[in-house]
């Protein structure tokens, strides 16, 4: 499966087709949640490059907040 991702990925890095609505849809959310800007024209590459910084960004989040209940439970067995 990673093959094809990484070949669907080189394909659009070589190509200059332009983002489609749900990816500025999710890439306009997170920059007004987080007041940050980003320039149009954006092409698929560069939106599929930024959602997926979105989605580290979120996994980031839940491993936090999972490691940070995780430490909370143990301290309640103390």
């Amino acid at each position: 499966m990673d093959n094809k991702r990484e070949r669907i990925l080189e394909a659009l890095k070589d190509s200059d087709e332009l983002a489609t609505s749900k990816q500025l849809w999710v890439i306009n959310n997170f920059c007004r949640e987080k007041g940050l800007d980003y320039s149009l024209p954006l092409t698929k590459y560069h939106a599929c490059m930024m959602i997926n910084l979105i989605k580290q960004e979120n996994d980031l989040i839940v491993t936090k907040e999972i490691l940070k209940e995780t430490i909370q439970g143990a301290e309640s067995w103390d």
